[in-house]
C-alpha cells in the first residue's frame, strides 16, 4: 500500500509539473506568434503528433503484455523491437518530408514546419523506448523524469529564446522544437544500449538462476504482434487531433490557432488520467488480467467511479473559468477560444471514463476488439469534421468532437461489461 501510495504521489507530482510546462510553452508561443503564425504551427505539430505512434508503433503496449505474459523471457523480443523501431521510423519521416514537399508545396510555411519537425520523431520512438523500460522496471521517479524531460526543456528553450529575441515565428519555433528533440535522442542512448544488453529488472517475475536459450523472434514476427497497439494509438490521436488539420483546411490559420488553444487546455487535463494509467495502472492491469480476475473486474469499476467524479469537477471549471481565463492567458486575440472551450467541456468526463474503460480492454485478448472501435470511432470523426466543419465551421468541430467523445466511451464501457460477463459465464 505504501508503494502504491508512492507511486501516485510521484505520477501526480510529475503529471502537473508536465502538463503546466507544456500548458506555459504553448501559452507563451500562441501570446508571441499570434493567431496567424501560432495556427502554421499548430497545423504541422499536430501532424507530426498524429503520425508519432507510427516510429515506435505500440511498443509499449506490447512489452506491457509480453512481458506480463512471460516474465524474464519476454527479452527475446527487445532487440527485434528496437529494429521494427529504426524501421518504421524512417519511414514515418520518409512519408511526412514527402507529404511536406509534394503534398503541400514548399511554398507553404506549414510544409516548412513539418519538414523540420519530422526529426522530433526519432526523439518521440527514443523516449517510448527508454519510459517502456522504468514502466517495466516500476520506478516511478525516473519514469517521470523521462516522461516530464520534454516538457522541461522545451519550455526552457522557448522562454531563452523569447527573452533574448525578438520577432518568433512559426518556422523559428519549429526549428527550437527539433533541436530539443535531437538532444532528447541523444541522452536516450545509454538506457538503450542498457536495454539491449538485458540490463533491467522485471517487477513481478523472477529472473532465471541460468541462461536460457529461446528462439528470438524476427521483425515481422514484431510487427505482426505490435500492429493492433500501434494502430490503436493513430486512431487516438486522429479522433483527437483531426479537427485541428481541418480546420487548417477549411478555415486558415487564424481559426486553426484559437481552436488549438482549446486543445492545448484539454490535452492538458486529459494528460491525469493518460498518465495514471499508462505510466502506473497498465503493468498491474496486464498481470492481473492473466493472474487475478477479481482484482482485474475491482480496477474497473473503481476506477470508472473515479474517473467519472474527477472528470465532471474539471468540466465544471473548465466551462465557468472558461471566458476568464483564456483571455486572462493566452490574451484578447484568443478571446473566441473560451467559447469553444466551454463547448468542448462536456468531453472532459467522457474522455476520463473511456481512458479506465479503454485500458482494460488493452489487456488480455481484448485489444483487437478495441483496435476495431477504436478505427470505427476515427472514421466517424473524420467524416463528421469533414462534413461538419465545411458546413457550420468552429461550431461543426465541436459537434463532431462531442459525438465521437460519446460513441467512444459508450462502445468501451459496454464491450468492458460484455466481457466481463462472458468471463464470468464460462
Amino acid at each position: 500500500m505504501k508503494r502504491s501510495t508512492k507511486h501516485v504521489s510521484v505520477v501526480g507530482l510529475f503529471t502537473i509539473v508536465g502538463a503546466a510546462l507544456t500548458f506555459l510553452t504553448q501559452l507563451l508561443a500562441a501570446r508571441v506568434l499570434g493567431p496567424r503564425e501560432y495556427g502554421i504551427f499548430m497545423a504541422a505539430f499536430t501532424t507530426i503528433n498524429i503520425v508519432s505512434p507510427l516510429t515506435a508503433f505500440g511498443l509499449q503496449a506490447f512489452w506491457l503484455k509480453v512481458f506480463g505474459r512471460e516474465g524474464w523471457h519476454a527479452m527475446r523480443w527487445i532487440r527485434p523491437t528496437f529494429l521494427f523501431c529504426a524501421l518504421s521510423t524512417a519511414m514515418t519521416i520518409l512519408g511526412v518530408g514527402v507529404w511536406a514537399v509534394f503534398g503541400l508545396g514548399v511554398q507553404n510555411p506549414v510544409a516548412w514546419c513539418l519538414l523540420i519537425l519530422s526529426t522530433n520523431l526519432l526523439a518521440v520512438a527514443c523516449i517510448e523506448v527508454v519510459t517502456t523500460r522504468f514502466l517495466l522496471e516500476e520506478k516511478p521517479l525516473p519514469l517521470m523524469v523521462w516522461q516530464t524531460l520534454p516538457q522541461v526543456v522545451r519550455f526552457l528553450v522557448v522562454v531563452s529564446v523569447l527573452v533574448a529575441a525578438h520577432g518568433l515565428d512559426a518556422i523559428t519555433l519549429a526549428w527550437l522544437y527539433a533541436a530539443v528533440g535531437g538532444l532528447l535522442a541523444l541522452a536516450s542512448i545509454p538506457n538503450i544500449r542498457a536495454l539491449a544488453n538485458g540490463r533491467m529488472a522485471v517487477v513481478g517475475h523472477e529472473r532465471p538462476a541460468e541462461a536460457i536459450e529461446l528462439q528470438r523472434p524476427g521483425v515481422m514476427s514484431v510487427a505482426s504482434e505490435t500492429w493492433a497497439f500501434g494502430l490503436g494509438n493513430l486512431f487516438f490521436l486522429v479522433y483527437f487531433q483531426s479537427s485541428v488539420l481541418f480546420i487548417s483546411h477549411h478555415l486558415g490559420a487564424e481559426a486553426t490557432g484559437t481552436f488549438g488553444v482549446a486543445v492545448t487546455i484539454l490535452a492538458a487535463l486529459y494528460l491525469l488520467p493518460t498518465t495514471i494509467y499508462q505510466k502506473m495502472m497498465m503493468p498491474r492491469l496486464h498481470r492481473w488480467a492473466f493472474q487475478d480476475p477479481v482484482a482485474f473486474r475491482a480496477a474497473y469499476r473503481t476506477g470508472n467511479r473515479y474517473m467519472l467524479a474527477l472528470g465532471l469537477g474539471a468540466a465544471l471549471s473548465t466551462a465557468v473559468l472558461a471566458q476568464y481565463l483564456v483571455p486572462l492567458l493566452f490574451g484578447q486575440d484568443y478571446v473566441r477560444a473560451a467559447w469553444v472551450l466551454a463547448w468542448l467541456a462536456p468531453c472532459i468526463p467522457m474522455r476520463f471514463v473511456a481512458t479506465s474503460a479503454g485500458a482494460i480492454l488493452s489487456t488480455g485478448n481484448l485489444m483487437r476488439v478495441k483496435i476495431r472501435i477504436m478505427g470505427f470511432v476515427a472514421v466517424c470523426n473524420l467524416v463528421l469534421n469533414h462534413l461538419l466543419i465545411g458546413r457550420y465551421g468552429m461550431q461543426g468541430a465541436i459537434q463532431a468532437a462531442l459525438v465521437t467523445e460519446a460513441l467512444l466511451v459508450g462502445l468501451y464501457c459496454y464491450t468492458a461489461r460484455r466481457s466481463f460477463r462472458s468471463s464470468h459465464t464460462a
